[in-house]
């Protein structure tokens, strides 16, 4: 227990915002929450005390996580949060929207229910591969303090290490390239649309499939796990909606790319780009082998650092532009707020975002079920899909803003015509 001691205490600073984080102040609302959701479900019922405990030791180390968010005159930025972050049982649905009176100004949650621990995120802070790691140390931490012998064993970012300042750093900054800027601009996507759930009420429909049987399937093929989940969700949209199979119109999935897997990052903060995949309705034909061919040529080719620095480089370009920089705050929001319509959620139909493999020390892999990735949906995009898997559980988590289940229906459906079992789950009462 030294080491649960000697930690450091809160220093008092600020942080101006990482690029792509500027956009979610501006366009953040109870129709666009801009929340991830990340849970770990224990083999024991969680002691609400202990985790407390707990959350507060691992806040001490994940500096870019105990902050709250300031107005300034020309831009938004963090501020350390001098307040104790309070773990709470959880009630209603996942990912409602992040009410800093209620969090004491933090910009996540933490909640438990049963033998589950779940943290949901607002993106400003970090993205999923940040935010899987402060969940990782928060169930380590949770493990050591209720007497189990776990040890970190080079998986859990811990206080006997760090925090280090590289893992504070703005990584759109750092390899940025002023003579490599390309074009964003893109053909629009079509929108589901359909019967709106009240806000606050998003339904999760979550499948567990057994990972070593989908990995040999997807091997079979030539493809990725990410590759033929694309696929799935593109030929799902296709066969949900038998009046739009002659359209031109375009649907496309938004596939998070993991920028640390492009640049040697070690940032805990935002780092991700956005490759959109997808072909015109009629063009899909309902082809699986077709669309998969499609999107593999397509992650291929485009997901390189010579393919994406180009596109991701704009975004910082233009946080430099003087006009922009010189711009009240009150602007600033009213163009950040459009650019993110017009340029972000009009471009995809849908996201599908795969964290992957979870791993855990072996000391802690005895105590721990299984984790869930959930993300948020809009009122312009009403269904988003996470993956993520620990062990042999890989579990896909569609969740939708309408009533309808029919893209969900067709999603598995045609994985189990493929011979792949999946247990289904619901949120649903």
């Amino acid at each position: 227990m030294q080491e649960l001691n000697s930690h450091p205490g809160k220093e008092f600073g600020w942080y101006k915002l990482d690029t792509s984080a500027n956009v979610y102040p501006a366009s953040q609302s109870k129709k666009q929450p801009h929340l991830f959701r990340l849970s770990c479900t224990l083999k024991e019922p969680i002691n609400p005390e202990i985790l407390q405990a707990a959350l507060q030791v691992t806040i001490v180390r994940y500096p870019m996580f105990n902050v709250r968010l300031k107005r300034g005159v020309f831009w938004f930025y963090f501020e350390t949060n001098t307040k104790v972050p309070i773990a709470t049982e959880e009630v209603g649905h996942p990912c409602q929207g992040i009410d800093p009176m209620k969090t004491g100004e933090f910009l996540f949650r933490v909640v438990w229910y049963r033998n589950r621990i779940a943290m949901e995120i607002f993106h400003v802070i970090s993205d999923a591969n940040g935010g899987i790691e402060f969940m990782k140390t928060l169930v380590y931490y949770y493990l050591l303090l209720a007497g189990k012998a776990v040890q970190p064993e080079d998986k859990i970012l811990t206080l006997a290490e760090g925090p280090f300042k590289e893992e504070c750093e703005n990584s759109f900054e750092t390899y940025y390239d002023p003579d490599k800027v390309g074009d964003r601009a893109e053909e629009s996507a079509f929108h589901l649309s359909g019967t709106y759930l009240p806000f606050d009420t998003m339904r999760v429909i979550q499948g567990v499939i057994p990972a070593d049987h989908l990995l040999a399937h997807t091997r079979s093929l030539g493809g990725t796990i990410t590759e033929f989940l694309t696929t799935t969700m593109l030929i799902a949209y296709y066969e949900a909606l038998p009046k739009m199979q002659n359209s031109t119109a375009r649907v496309k999935v938004s596939v998070p790319i993991n920028l640390r897997r492009l640049f040697p990052s070690r940032t805990l903060r935002n780092f991700v780009f956005y490759t959109n995949v997808g072909a015109p309705f009629r063009e899909l034909a309902g082809d699986f082998t077709k669309t998969l061919a499609l999107v593999k040529d397509h992650m291929r080719t485009e997901v390189t650092a010579e393919k994406v620095l180009p596109k991701m480089n704009p975004n910082f370009k233009s946080e430099k532009d003087p006009l922009l920089r010189m711009a009240p705050l009150d602007i600033k929001q009213v163009v950040l707020k459009m650019a993110h319509r017009i340029m972000g959620d009009d471009f995809f139909s849908c996201s599908l975002s795969n964290l992957g493999v979870i791993k855990l020390p072996a000391s802690m892999e005895p105590f721990v079920e299984r984790f869930d990735f959930i993300l948020s949906v809009s009122d312009r995009v009403c269904i988003n899909c996470a993956i993520c898997s620990y062990q042999n559980n890989l579990v896909v988590s569609i969740s939708s803003g309408i009533q309808e289940r029919d893209i969900e229906r067709s999603f598995f459906r045609i994985m189990t015509r493929q011979g792949i079992p999946v247990v289904i789950q619901s949120t649903d009462n």
